[in-house]
Order: C-alpha cells, then sequence, then structure tokens
C-alpha cells in the first residue's frame, strides 16, 4: 500500500482493470432508471447503458455518492497503511460529489486533499496519472496534491478544452432542466389525482373531469376524447383516445399532451370556481410552448373563449404566440414590455 493513497470517482471513466494498475480506488456515482438503482462502472458499463439508455421509457437520473461511502473509502484506505490521501473528483459544478469527498474528509483518520479537477470523464484523467507519477516516486501528501492541481490548471488554459467542456456543461444543464420539466409535469398530473378524488369525494369530480376531458378533445384535435377516473386503490386519472377507446396514464402521455392535460384540469377547476375570485385574473406563462402548431391554434381558440367570462393575463416571449392571439381573439388587449 502506498503511503499516499488516491481516490477517484466513476466519471473518470477509468475501468477496473485500469484503476487497479494505477492503484486508485474509485467511489461510484449511481444511475437511476426510474426504481432501480445502479452502481456506475460497478452494476452497469457504458456498453451496457447506452442500449438500455435507447429502450428506456424515460431518461435516467444521477445521484453523487454519499458523504458516507467517501467516509467507508478513506477508512479502509487509511486501515491498510495510507498516511495521507488525495481525492480528485468531477467538476463541482456538475455534481456536489466534491462536497460529499469534502464532507467525509473533515472526519476521516487520515489527511484527506480533495481536488475539483474541474473536469468530467477522460479529462480527470490527466490529473489521476499525474498524481500517480509523484505517489509512485514516493511523494509527500503536498506534493501530491501538487501534481493533481497543476494537471488541473494546465487542462483549464488549453482553449479546446475549455470550449469542449463549455459545452459539455451546457448539454449537462440542458438534460437536468429537462429532466426536472418532467419531473414537475409528472409531480403536478399525480398532484391532480389527489384533488381530482377530494372533489369526487364533495360530489364535484364527475362534472370536473367530464369539462376538462371535453377540453383535452378540443386541445388535441379529438385524438383523446375524454378523461376517465377511477378511485379504486392504485387508480388515477386517464386520457381515452379515440377510436381504439385505450386509455395512457399522464406518465404515458408525451410530454406536450401532458401539459394539455395540466391546462384542461386548470381550466376546468377554473370553470367549477362559477362567481368565486371571478375578479381575479387568471395568470399563464408561455404555456403552449411545447405544443405543435395545430394544437396551439386550439388551445388559443380555447383560451380566448374563457377569457370572455374571466380575465386571462398570458405572458409570452414568442412573436408567434402572440400573432396567434391576435388572430384568434382580436379584440383582445396586447402589452409589449420593454426587456429589463
Amino acid at each position: 500500500m502506498p503511503r499516499i493513497a488516491i481516490v477517484t470517482d466513476s466519471t473518470c471513466d477509468l475501468g477496473a482493470k485500469a484503476l487497479a494498475t494505477r492503484r486508485v480506488a474509485m467511489v461510484p456515482l449511481k444511475v437511476h432508471f426510474g426504481d432501480e438503482t445502479l452502481r456506475d462502472w460497478i452494476d452497469i458499463s457504458p456498453s451496457e447503458f447506452y442500449p438500455r439508455l435507447r429502450t428506456a421509457a424515460q431518461l435516467p437520473t444521477t445521484s453523487q455518492p454519499t458523504p458516507g461511502e467517501f467516509a467507508d473509502v478513506y477508512q479502509r484506505l487509511a486501515a491498510e497503511g495510507a498516511e495521507g490521501i488525495v481525492s480528485i473528483h468531477l467538476s463541482a459544478k456538475l455534481s456536489g460529489t466534491v462536497e460529499s469527498a469534502i464532507m467525509a474528509a473533515s472526519t476521516a483518520p487520515v489527511p484527506v486533499r480533495v481536488v475539483d479537477s474541474t473536469f468530467v470523464s477522460g479529462a480527470m484523467v490527466f490529473a489521476i496519472e499525474d498524481a500517480c507519477a509523484v505517489r509512485d516516486a514516493d511523494g509527500y501528501l503536498d506534493a501530491v496534491e501538487k501534481a493533481a492541481l497543476e494537471a488541473v490548471l494546465r487542462d483549464a488554459e488549453r482553449e479546446t478544452r475549455g470550449a469542449d467542456l463549455r459545452q459539455r456543461e451546457a448539454a449537462l444543464a440542458a438534460e437536468l432542466a429537462d429532466a426536472v420539466d418532467r419531473y414537475a409535469v409528472v409531480s403536478v398530473a399525480t398532484a391532480l389525482l389527489g384533488e381530482a378524488q377530494r372533489a369526487y369525494e364533495a360530489e364535484r369530480q364527475p362534472a370536473l373531469v367530464r369539462r376538462a376531458g371535453d377540453l383535452l378533445a378540443r386541445f388535441t384535435g379529438g385524438r383523446y376524447v375524454g378523461l376517465a377516473a377511477s378511485l379504486d386503490e392504485g387508480g388515477g386519472l386517464t386520457a381515452i383516445q379515440a377510436g381504439s377507446g385505450g386509455v395512457r396514464t399522464p406518465e404515458q402521455l408525451s410530454r406536450g399532451t401532458r401539459e394539455q392535460l395540466y391546462l384542461a384540469l386548470r381550466l376546468a377547476f377554473i370553470g367549477e370556481l362559477g362567481d368565486t375570485g371571478r375578479g381575479l385574473p387568471v395568470l399563464m406563462d408561455d404555456v403552449m410552448v411545447d405544443f405543435d402548431d395545430e394544437r396551439k391554434v386550439h388551445v388559443a381558440t380555447v383560451i380566448a373563449e374563457a377569457a370572455a367570462d374571466r380575465q386571462i393575463v398570458l405572458f409570452t416571449c414568442h412573436q408567434a404566440t402572440a400573432e396567434l392571439f391576435q388572430r384568434v381573439a382580436p379584440g383582445h388587449t396586447r402589452l409589449d414590455l420593454d426587456r429589463c
């Protein structure tokens, strides 16, 4: 066991053999396919991940190692004779892995230096390789840490590498934002199921569901003809397909149709309010951004009709949306706001 141990995480993309050759310990991130949790590079390899990704019903998510998982590795290495540890990880801008490592380092039995590589994947290997070289030359903890940091600085100064990293960071941010959007839609749909059940128990649910189903049918141009609500254990709200009469849960709908379902329920609830809160405007913020052109026309027409009974304030940053409402509701008031 070297005096100085080196730890990394699975995003370095070095397999078990390469890590063993370099005498580097690895703490895996986790990949979540629905309710199934897999350890990166242990329970699932890249060659297994990408084929599964292509057939997954929804995009997988990832999570960082916990401080406890880092603490277990640090304690094991200390027990094996390590006098110090250099822990090199993916960028703190992309994950909380560095933060978990820092938390575990504070209670480790030997000094631990956590290095934010500011990179991910193969770019981390440069810092790992340089740290290993100094360690193998019997370098002390400070020297091994310095080697890793100098490698990080060299790579950060390379313009092409920096451009690749910015592009990768933007892609990850977009994937995260998309995942958050999908999670929000599903969460709202799930919450609305509970609202629907409570409304039913108050003898209002059937009319509300019929109203929302009629709106969804209009939004989708007749592809879905209504909604069905089941109060059996495990049941919920489903959209009824035209022709076949088959049903789909909110999770089985496309993103755009899920948002149309949410909007139909929202407008149906508002319609059920009657005179309650009639003096308060209904606020909408770019509710049609994920709809196709045909459904945008259907939805805009329904919103215009609803505005005859209750004031609706719709915000949009899309000129095409503003022009669409000019056509379907020529008497509406349009206000153009300057950007702040």
